[in-house]
């Protein structure tokens, strides 16, 4: 287990990105989606058994929200749900200039756990005090130190964290580039709250474990017309066959395309950068 007990929090939500405190009239979060939900929303009127028998259970929907939520991680390059990094960032001095600017790999971030200066093997030479590290851009991934906001006495700088700050912002005056100076050690996800999820990330779910469901029962409606006749006597019906879902399935990958343009858009990952 993670531990969170001297680390720097974030002071404000991460959805809604900025909020320090809602009115409580309107649900802003909700638990992460199950199978029931997932009917209520986007499968009323669907029959879930299969022409050969087979039943689509709540079991099997659980497995598609699985799988519907890694998909998801990937393609908006945001953890859904929280999880514990581990960077490691080159010194650059411009950068170092700038108040130790560093943009994390994941974000939005929730806590940084540790961030020192680490060598290749894994021996912390300074680490900084949680008390340095300023919070209010860590919902784009974005890590400044602050190093002459207060005294600290702890177990890693003493004295005043004024003079601890300048001789640390002196130490590396004639060094331009060391790649992986950095460790940093961080939490990242969608929300701060436990097993909860952003209403409208929490609907993108839905809609992907919908889609998975409706692609997998389409294929099973073979016939698209059905004749009876006896005796000079004849009936015939006729229906969509295989494009049973085509139009709600087209409906719901609009929705999906508009979602995570929306959210890309909060935490700015409509663009990826690469490590070259």
């Amino acid at each position: 287990m993670a531990d969170y007990s001297n680390s720097a929090k974030i002071k404000t939500c991460s959805y809604p990105i900025y909020m320090k405190e809602g009115s409580g009239l309107i649900d802003e979060v909700e638990p992460l989606t199950k199978a029931e939900q997932v009917k209520s929303r986007f499968l009323k009127g669907i029959n879930l058994t299969l022409p050969n028998g087979d039943v689509i259970s709540n079991k099997n929907i659980d497995d598609k929200i699985k799988v519907a939520i890694s998909t998801l991680q990937m393609e908006l390059q945001v953890p859904i749900v929280a999880k514990q990094f581990e960077d490691r960032v080159a010194f650059d001095k411009d950068a170092y200039k700038a108040f130790i600017f560093m943009k994390t790999k994941k974000k939005p971030i929730l806590s940084v756990e540790h961030l020192q200066i680490e060598t290749t093997d894994g021996q912390n030479i300074f680490k900084i005090p949680p008390e340095w590290i300023d919070t209010g851009r860590f919902i784009r991934g974005q890590i400044n130190v602050v190093p002459f906001l207060a005294t600290y006495t702890g177990n890693f700088v003493a004295g005043y964290a004024g003079n601890a700050g300048l001789i640390l912002l002196a130490s590396m005056g004639g060094v331009h580039w060391i790649p992986a100076y950095w460790s940093v050690r961080y939490t990242a996800g969608l929300c701060r709250d436990l097993g909860q999820v952003p209403i409208p990330v929490n609907y993108l779910i839905g809609v992907e474990a919908a889609l998975i469901i409706l692609s997998q029962l389409g294929p099973t409606r073979e016939f698209t017309s059905v004749s009876l006749s006896q005796d000079g006597i004849g009936q015939s019906s006729s229906g969509p066959g295989n494009m049973l879902y085509v139009q709600r399935m087209n409906d719901l990958k609009e929705e999906r395309a508009n979602l995570i343009k929306k959210i890309r858009g909060l935490y700015a990952t409509k663009f990826h950068m690469f490590d070259f």
